[in-house]
């Protein structure tokens, strides 16, 4: 029974504890405010992060970088009321499709598949090594492709009090810094941010 007394005593103790510590000017709202300025403001905050060719090969299994395409992680966080949509025409920046990207990559192992042909008709045991090469080019092509797809942003709904994170390609030369218009659902109007 003292135990329990005493377990008691301890569990009320550190909860009281606990709530003595959180303080009414610790509201999430506040700390965001001091972190990003355009949140006192109520207004969507649009952040980008390019990735290197380490943090490329990591997520999507292949240097995109090398092949010049650059993915750049977009985080929108809306902390208003309002609905924004966001299509890709309202970005300014030169980008490319997952499509196109895969082809790219797809062309890199073109040497290694006509060595392996060409190597197969001369010497017929080859046709299995050549044959397996081309399977295995295809399904990674397939798979870079919907690993891309799955990744990337879209037309997008941006609701309330809601975050994305999606991808965008761009392509080897395009400017650093660009533009991306949210479109506000009740008003239809734009609101356009700079993001480097």
């Amino acid at each position: 029974m003292k135990n329990k007394v005493i377990s008691w005593v301890i569990v009320l103790g550190m909860t009281g504890f606990v709530f003595n510590l959180v303080q009414p000017e610790d509201k999430p709202d506040a700390v965001l405010e001091k972190i990003y300025p355009d949140f006192a403001e109520k207004k969507p905050i649009i952040t980008a992060k390019a990735y290197t060719s380490l943090e490329s090969e990591e997520l999507f299994g292949k240097d995109l970088l090398e092949r010049g395409f650059t993915p750049i992680e977009i985080t929108i966080d809306n902390p208003t009321s309002n609905t924004y949509y966001l299509t890709l025409n309202e970005i300014s920046l030169d980008m490319a499709s997952p499509n196109q990207i895969a082809k790219s990559v797809r062309k890199g192992s073109l040497p290694r598949s006509l060595g392996l042909k060409l190597a197969s008709f001369i010497f017929w045991p080859m046709m299995i090594p050549s044959t397996i090469d081309s399977i295995n080019t295809h399904t990674s092509y397939k798979s870079l492709e919907s690993a891309l797809k799955e990744h990337m942003l879209d037309n997008e709904i941006i609701e309330p009090k809601e975050s994305i994170k999606k991808f965008i390609y761009s392509l080897e030369g395009s400017s650093k810094a660009f533009t991306v218009s949210l479109i506000d659902k009740e008003s239809n109007q734009p609101a356009i941010f700079e993001v480097s």
